[in-house]
């Protein structure tokens, strides 16, 4: 893994191989980077979830062709189970083999919504360095040639995209 960034885009100027976002048992409509991507797709994940065929259970990991409609190609769910009952470990343990689905895939470049508990400022960081760990376990040099992942921590705001950097320059 080499470099890991965050910045706020709109989700339509994206370009990366893969969009990894959260989602929850109890919040409907889809929130965060899922909603918007649900929006995008004319509600194709709500419908998925009436349908029964996603439901956000912790440890599912479901993959979504977005067809044409974003930059970025697929989006990759992580299922978190209940918002309310999440902490920063579960989250972290929910996103951690992420990295293992990035590089079975041979993807190089993600963009993923870290799940939100709370901001950057009051202590997202366990969330963070789980979600990171994974990555490097993943990407460790020892495991064969062309391990590079680029990473692009998506923010909802410019001041927790600024929030997400002090973070990531303490990792």
């Amino acid at each position: 893994m080499r470099r890991i960034t965050a910045f706020y885009q709109d989700i339509t100027r994206v370009k990366a191989d893969i969009l990894v976002a959260g989602i929850t048992t109890d919040l409907r409509p889809p929130r965060g980077l899922a909603g918007k991507v649900d929006w995008y797709m004319g509600g194709f994940l709500s419908r998925q979830i009436l349908g029964g065929k996603l439901d956000g259970r912790p440890g599912v990991m479901t993959m979504i062709a977005i067809q044409g409609k974003l930059l970025t190609p697929r989006l990759l769910l992580v299922g978190v189970g209940a918002a309310a009952a999440m902490t920063q470990e579960d989250a972290a343990s929910h996103f951690r083999p992420v990295g293992d689905t990035v590089r079975e895939l041979g993807l190089q470049k993600v963009a993923l919504e870290i799940p939100a508990i709370e901001t950057p400022k009051s202590g997202v960081y366990d969330i963070v360095r789980g979600v990171m760990k994974g990555f490097r376990r993943a990407f460790k040099e020892e495991r064969g040639p062309g391990t590079y992942c680029e990473i692009q921590i998506l923010a909802r705001t410019e001041e927790e995209s600024e929030g997400w950097r002090r973070v990531l320059r303490n990792l």
